[in-house]
């Protein structure tokens, strides 16, 4: 993972605090106990997306807890496809990295995120994971939320988004939705067949309206002629962006698509670190979805969105499709803290026939906000949790 890159002074003013904080006998803190869990839950419906059909979140927890009784949570989500892992994968990566925390300060979070990134190849969601936790707890001990950590705030209300089907019955849910407050929507495409899915976007469009942001996420699934053609017959209906139109690995293939297409295009999965930014900058991509379980954490994609705002790209802090509020929180931390973002939050607790936080994060007066509690601001039902443990794992002194 490439190294951090350095935050607004507001940040830098905050670590220092934290690093002064740990570095002061008289406020000695250190990490005890790590508990790492496999939890599966069910969702309310099934998710289609090119080359899957999602029944329920397959994550991984992480609670970290201090010699003074703080305690931190964090989340990361299986995507077989994205980043190959599953729940149980990334349990099992944050087992190893345990015995790397056990003893440290939770404060000294760029310096533990630089150990746990080169501890193991590939584990940026394990590090996702422990990353929010540390966040969990530095707020917790300093009593801010985890967004007054890197940047302060630039925004209190928050734009929703939703993920939708391409599919004519989701024009009514989406239109329940607008009434609802939400601003954006974003359909997974290249599932059916062609003129079906353009038949459901036109619907969609008609349900929401001309000036609600709509986006497709194609999920790499088409070929450059595909997906021209595919943007061609729908650019009438304004989509704000079309993600990953094709398979990564191939910046000139993006690249034709890019130039030629009447949709702006963003990447995701051809976007694995920060570097990659810039080769996808001068590929003429608009901008990029970026999710924390590539980023490893909070730390990582504060320090890619700060890269991609340099290079003039479009950020979408994206989500996966069946994260509880834990995940879903530090989403809203991230959102609040970037000086620019694109498109909507699209959470996907409500996604989840039970979330595992006491006052689930979502929707008040049509907006979204970060919670005021300090670190994530959620409070965690460990008795939910429990039920839906696969597997637990603890780590102590």
């Amino acid at each position: 993972m490439a190294p951090t890159l350095l935050y607004p002074y507001h940040a830098k003013y905050m670590f220092r605090r934290l690093q002064r904080a740990a570095q002061t006998e008289e406020y000695p803190l250190k990490i005890t106990r790590i508990d790492a869990l496999h939890v599966t839950i069910p969702m309310t419906s099934p998710f289609r997306k090119a080359g899957r059909v999602q029944n329920d979140a397959d994550n991984a927890l992480v609670r970290i807890e201090t010699d003074d009784g703080l305690v931190g949570w964090g989340e990361a989500a299986a995507a077989p496809l994205l980043t190959g892992d599953t729940g149980a994968r990334i349990m099992a990566s944050i087992e190893f990295l345990a015995e790397i925390l056990i003893g440290e300060d939770p404060r000294s979070i760029a310096s533990l995120h630089a150990r746990l990134s080169d501890a193991m190849a590939q584990n940026e969601s394990a590090v996702c994971a422990i990353d929010m936790a540390l966040y969990d707890i530095a707020g917790k001990h300093l009593g801010v939320p985890a967004y007054a950590l890197i940047g302060g705030r630039s925004r209190t209300a928050l734009p929703p988004s939703l993920g939708v089907n391409a599919d004519p019955a989701d024009a009514a849910k989406a239109a329940e939705w607008k009434a609802r407050g939400v601003q954006a929507f974003k359909a997974k495409v290249s599932v059916a067949d062609p003129a079906y899915e353009k038949d459901a976007l036109r619907q969609i469009r008609d349900a929401i309206g001309p000036d609600t942001e709509f986006a497709i996420d194609a999920n790499g699934a088409w070929k450059p002629a595909e997906a021209l053609a595919f943007l061609d017959d729908v650019a009438e209906l304004n989509l704000a962006f079309c993600e990953q139109p094709i398979a990564p690995g191939n910046l000139s293939r993006l690249r034709s698509v890019a130039e030629r297409s009447p949709v702006p295009i963003y990447t995701d999965e051809s976007f694995n670190e920060p570097a990659d930014l810039i080769a996808h900058a001068e590929a003429g991509v608009a901008g990029v979805s970026m999710k924390t379980i590539k980023m490893g954490g909070i730390t990582g994609f504060m320090s890619a969105a700060y890269l991609a705002r340099l290079l003039r790209l479009g950020v979408n802090v994206a989500g996966k499709s069946a994260t509880s509020s834990i995940g879903g929180s530090a989403m809203l931390q991230i959102s609040t803290a970037l000086p620019e973002m694109s498109g909507g939050i699209g959470l996907s607790n409500h996604k989840l026939t039970e979330d595992l936080v006491k006052d689930p994060v979502g929707l008040a007066d049509g907006v979204l906000t970060a919670p005021e509690g300090a670190g994530l601001g959620v409070d965690v039902d460990e008795t939910v949790v429990e039920r839906f443990v696969q597997r637990r794992s603890t780590v102590t002194e």
